[in-house]
């Protein structure tokens, strides 16, 4: 998979954490992973209780003294796991947090769809192979994204992966 190299180069400069964690303040390992991370992934789904916890997140951070981290930040919209039937706009939800994460209002710069694909949808372990090539692209555009808000130098690096609830 194309993904692969991206992820290898990604690893041989910067040391990659992944840490799957809820946006709670009563969650030990939330502030020591934010503490020490350089970029972060947020994960989300067009749904009202997860993009209302993705903005929850978002102010937390805004709030805390890791603001710098909002515009290393990479935001997945994972269409792929729409989660609860609950309508929302789904264009204004996405306005909302390109402005909160992109200094000039650029989707490019902060936001990736993940489209819907039957792998991803079936949940498990996700295996590259798998996937539809379009998914796998957005994928690398992310993984492509992350490495740009990274620091120029060569230093070790950690980023933390949030995963929010559906």
């Amino acid at each position: 998979a194309e993904f692969t190299p991206i992820l290898d180069a990604l690893r041989k400069e910067h040391m990659v954490n992944l840490t799957d964690m809820r946006p709670d303040r009563s969650v030990a390992a939330f502030w020591p992973a934010i503490q020490r991370a350089h970029a972060l992934v947020m994960v989300t789904t067009p749904n009202s209780q997860s993009t209302e916890t993705t903005m929850r997140l978002i102010q937390l951070i805004r709030e805390s003294n890791y603001k710098h981290l909002l515009t290393r930040t990479v935001l997945l919209w994972n269409d792929a796991a729409p989660g609860t039937e609950v309508v929302i706009d789904v264009e204004r939800s996405k306005s909302q947090f390109v402005r909160q994460l992109s200094p000039k209002n650029e989707p490019s710069s902060c936001l990736v769809e993940i489209p819907l694909d039957p792998h991803l949808s079936a949940g498990g372990a996700i295996d590259l192979s798998l996937l539809k090539k379009g998914t796998r692209r957005q994928f690398e555009r992310a993984a492509a994204l992350l490495m740009d808000k990274l620091p120029d130098q060569a230093v070790p690096v950690s980023y933390t992966h949030l995963t929010l609830p559906t």
